[in-house]
Formats: C-alpha cells, sequence, structure tokens
C-alpha cells in the first residue's frame, strides 16, 4: 500500500511538473506571437498613417 502510494504521489509530482514546464512553454509562445503581431499591426498602422498623410498632402491644391 505503502509502494503504490510513493508511486502515486511520484506520478502526481511528475506529471505536474510536466504540465507546468509545457504550460510555460505554451505561455512563452502565445506571448512571442502576441508581440509579433502587436509589432505588424503597429508597422500596418504606421503605412496606414503613411499613405493617408500622403493622400491628404496630395490632395491639397
Amino acid at each position: 500500500m505503502l509502494n503504490t502510494k510513493a508511486f502515486m504521489s511520484v506520478f502526481w509530482l511528475l506529471s505536474a511538473l510536466v504540465l507546468f514546464v509545457s504550460m510555460k512553454w505554451v505561455g512563452l509562445a502565445l506571448f512571442g506571437i502576441l508581440v509579433l503581431s502587436v509589432n505588424v499591426l503597429r508597422d500596418i498602422s504606421d503605412d496606414v498613417e503613411t499613405e493617408i498623410g500622403n493622400m491628404n498632402y496630395s490632395a491639397r491644391p
């Protein structure tokens, strides 16, 4: 009975560790994707602002 209890506790500890590590990597990947998408969106908005500025500038008489 003691061996099964010890085995189960070690098993739960290992599974919790694996879950924590995988969650950490998933979190890092999601964070990286978020940062990349924010940078891309910022570049796109800068381009759009430049285009709008050029259009306004060229529309002036």
